[in-house]
């Protein structure tokens, strides 16, 4: 579940790109109002307060992506709009690296335990004959 957890929160990381690209190009909406309109399930902490001040963001990826995650919320906002938009292009190829990875991961584990669930099923129904 761990896995599955990284694999969906690198998509919506994917999708909160996609939307700050989309709302740069055409809105330009202020950061503030931007997050409260977001409602994503697994990007709960994107608050203002992580844009304002650089701080360490403790997800459930390891420390290099926290960390390049931090850096990224830091830097939005702090260029002009042809800086920010290569920015967050840049940190969607990034996230989309990281879905990749975990969804590939929870792909092989979820193959093993599926495995074990029906081979032990198997089991207990001969030890059951």
């Amino acid at each position: 579940m761990r896995v599955k957890r990284k694999a969906e929160t690198a998509s919506e990381l994917m999708m909160f790109c996609d939307m700050l690209m989309l709302d740069i190009e055409f809105r330009n909406t202020p950061l503030t109002e931007l997050l409260k309109s977001y409602d994503f399930r697994y990007l709960d902490f994107l608050k203002i307060e992580n844009i304002k001040n650089i701080g360490y963001i403790s997800l459930p990826f390891n420390s290099n992506e926290n960390e390049k995650l931090s850096s990224f919320l830091y830097q939005l906002g702090k260029t002009d709009v042809s800086g920010q938009l290569s920015l967050i292009k840049g940190f969607k190829e990034y996230s989309d690296i990281i879905y990749k990875k975990y969804s590939s991961q929870y792909e092989k584990s979820s193959k093993l335990y599926v495995s074990f669930g029906f081979f032990g099923g198997v089991i207990i129904s001969l030890m059951i004959i």
